[in-house]
């Protein structure tokens, strides 16, 4: 998996401060835990390298980001029964990243 195509589509992003914390959270599932939702979309894209069901993996990582990966989940994260509490999870980590980056 490379992201050499994405990375020159993201250097045309103009005018974003460096000091804005950007976070990917990512579905990342084999092809037998994809919903419903992403089955068609992944087959159709599977050639062109690993997809989530509707994006290719490296097309979602913004550079200078950090990344949390959501194991056993597509794009369609609706059909986690547990979306909501990882949620909040991931809220917590946003909070204690910016406190410790932050921290006088």
């Amino acid at each position: 998996m490379s992201a050499n195509r994405s990375r020159k589509r993201f250097e045309g992003l103009d005018g974003l401060n460096e000091d804005i914390l950007i976070i990917n959270y990512m579905g990342l599932s084999l092809s037998g835990q994809l919903s419903n939702y992403a089955k068609d979309n992944y087959l159709l894209l599977k050639e062109q390298g690993p997809n989530d069901g509707l994006t290719l993996l490296s097309d979602i990582i913004a550079p200078n980001s950090l990344t949390i990966v959501a194991i056993g989940s597509d794009h369609f994260f609706a059909e986690d029964p547990r979306i909501n509490d990882k949620t909040i999870a991931l809220m917590k980590v946003v909070i204690s990243y910016l406190e410790k980056c932050h921290a006088f």
